[in-house]
């Protein structure tokens, strides 16, 4: 009973803001984001929502879309579109000197306004306003934590006090840089065939390479549970299906998964196997299904899970 509390639920530091209005001027060919002139380390860009325009001449407003963002309603004439890039935060002359008030120095996101050509936008604004989703960068990391009141609620709610069970996590940088943004677009494409065809040993490496690359390179406790993972098989397997209607059987994918429980500090690796068996029928077509056993090298055989039918759509 000790480890488990009540009433509890999920906090992320992530919200809506309406930037401050920048001024576009023809001098550069992109723009900075700065959510808060007066505040600008407090908050950092997560997502861009909307983009709208003034003209220098009127008061029309004008909505930019997303440049990569295909609508079944626009055929490539809408004229008025955007991209962004993140960039690394660059530390002042005073950071490097007197450092930051804690290790996380975040990134900066630049827009550009485009037309359908990706030629630099051409008609005169005045100044561009954005909607988007934002975080407070490191700021959670310096609450003063009681576990009673570190929170305050902004609406009229029954609710006595608002404590954090344990301290925010430290943010963490974006994962598609560089190499890795590539590895991550090609998991767009992903499905089990890649673990087909390999040995046990050969078939876990693949699948700790591909786990891999949604773990961050500090966070121990997840990459020693990956580490862990020694063996994966793959065989295509016969099975009754699930369902209430007649009796039916179809083929599908067997998952064997072999783990030491060296690497999970003496708990469970059932729920560790569970959100792999979820992650192995994500990627089998949903005209077939997915069904796993997770193994041990210290217990044998620890689950069986349900045929599952697969969640891939097919295009």
């Amino acid at each position: 009973a000790a480890q488990f509390s009540l009433f509890c639920t999920p906090v992320i530091n992530l919200f809506p803001r309406v930037t401050a209005r920048i001024d576009v001027t023809h001098s550069t060919t992109e723009q900075h984001l700065v959510v808060d002139r007066t505040h600008p380390l407090d908050y950092e860009v997560f997502s861009v929502q909307e983009v709208e325009g003034l003209e220098t001449d009127t008061t029309r407003k004008m909505a930019f879309r997303p440049l990569y963002h295909t609508r079944n309603n626009d055929e490539g004439n809408h004229g008025r579109y955007f991209s962004l890039r993140r960039e690394p935060r660059r530390l002042s002359e005073n950071a490097r000197r007197y450092g930051t008030r804690t290790p996380y120095t975040g990134s900066e996101v630049f827009l550009s306004l485009v037309d359908q050509y990706e030629a630099p936008y051409p008609e005169n604004l005045r100044h561009i306003t954005i909607t988007a989703m934002v975080t407070n960068r490191d700021l959670p990391c310096l609450i003063a934590r009681n576990g009673r009141d570190d929170l305050t609620v902004d609406a009229a709610i029954p609710v006595a006090g608002v404590g954090l069970i344990r301290p925010p996590r430290s943010p963490q940088p974006p994962l598609a840089e560089r190499e890795m943004a590539w590895r991550l677009i090609r998991q767009l494409s992903f499905n089990y065939l890649p673990l087909a065809d390999l040995d046990h040993r050969t078939g876990g490496q693949a699948l700790r390479d591909l786990l891999n690359l949604f773990i961050p390179a500090h966070d121990s406790p997840q990459s020693r549970q990956v580490r862990s993972l020694i063996g994966c098989k793959t065989t295509p397997v016969t099975r009754r299906l699930p369902g209430s209607g007649l009796l039916a059987y179809g083929r599908g994918v067997s998952c064997e998964l072999t783990v030491d429980e060296e690497g999970f500090s003496g708990i469970s690796p059932y729920l560790f196997g569970l959100v792999l068996e979820h992650y192995i029928a994500r990627h089998v077509s949903i005209n077939t299904f997915s069904q796993m056993t997770l193994h041990s090298m210290q217990r044998g055989k620890i689950m069986t899970w349900p045929v599952r039918a697969g969640q891939r759509g097919s295009v």
